[in-house]
């Protein structure tokens, strides 16, 4: 596996409001996405839910920055791969499965040990349909 992303066309930056009801499993991908932009993402309204709140913890223990202040959340994302942690660490997604499922593409390009843990009821839940691909693509 290469340890570089190759973009064949630039686009430019997106600088606009979209008002989408708020939602967790939207809550959840914008996030991770925000993680990967670069600088700062903005979203308010944000449902205040355990799920949630394990992703963000998520990404905070990856090096992510995070602001939540009032009905405000900023990320200020790293770029692809921007990821900066100390080796072997542990990240928790709680219950959400999504966190969990998620979270895993991202980390495919880690060079250092990452243990990702869940709740007795995340734990004892499938991610086989996440991580054996991963297995067939040499992860």
């Amino acid at each position: 596996m290469s340890d570089f992303a190759v973009i064949k066309k630039k686009i430019s930056p997106y600088n606009k409001k979209i008002f989408v009801d708020g939602d967790k499993s939207i809550s959840i991908r914008w996030a991770m996405l925000a993680s990967q932009a670069i600088g700062k993402s903005v979203a308010s309204n944000l449902p205040n839910s355990e799920d949630i709140n394990s992703t963000i913890d998520c990404l905070k223990r990856l090096g992510i920055k995070i602001v939540k202040k009032n009905n405000v959340c900023e990320i200020f994302g790293n770029g692809l791969n921007g990821f900066n942690y100390k080796k072997n660490i542990t990240i928790n997604a709680g219950n959400s499965g999504t966190c969990g499922r998620l979270i895993l593409g991202l980390l495919v390009a880690s060079k250092k040990k990452i243990k990702l843990e869940g709740d007795n009821r995340l734990s004892s839940r499938d991610l086989s349909s996440v991580s054996a691909p991963l297995e067939r693509v040499g992860v």
